[in-house]
């Protein structure tokens, strides 16, 4: 049986896909939404606020909500610990908007609707909810 020598004509016939082939296969997963795990309902959310979760804390992030509710009414504002949200710093308050089905339609909710004139600091972020049953 002949020995075959690799030169450049027989890696990039044969050998270069089956590489490329499993990169891409490898890669996959990271541009794909993550499988919904049980008790968790993913989404988007326009992030107006975290604060400690202390007594102060927990006032400033009503004071913010209610700032947000007179300007921009809304009934997808939340206040809640992170510890109810995957994907957040655990340990604060947050204010939000949310969930929104997908980051555009909360980086639009952010853009068209004034908030970020209000909120210089908000920030569209993923997260999943605990679901509550």
């Amino acid at each position: 049986m002949p020995t075959q020598t690799l030169n450049a004509t027989t890696f990039f016939r044969t050998i270069w896909p089956l590489l490329a082939l499993g990169f891409l296969i490898a890669i996959a997963p990271l541009g794909q939404t993550r499988a919904a795990d049980p008790g968790w309902r993913p989404g988007w959310f326009v992030i107006l606020g975290s604060l400690p979760e202390t007594q102060a804390g927990l006032n400033q992030a009503h004071l913010l909500a209610g700032t947000v509710e007179r300007n921009f009414p809304s009934e997808q504002l939340i206040v809640s610990e992170t510890a109810f949200y995957r994907g957040l710093t655990p340990g604060l308050y947050v204010v939000m908007l949310g969930p929104y089905p997908s980051a555009a339609a909360a980086q639009r909710e952010l853009t068209t609707s004034g908030l970020k004139e209000l909120v210089p600091d908000a920030y569209v972020k993923q997260a999943s909810e605990r679901v509550l049953e």
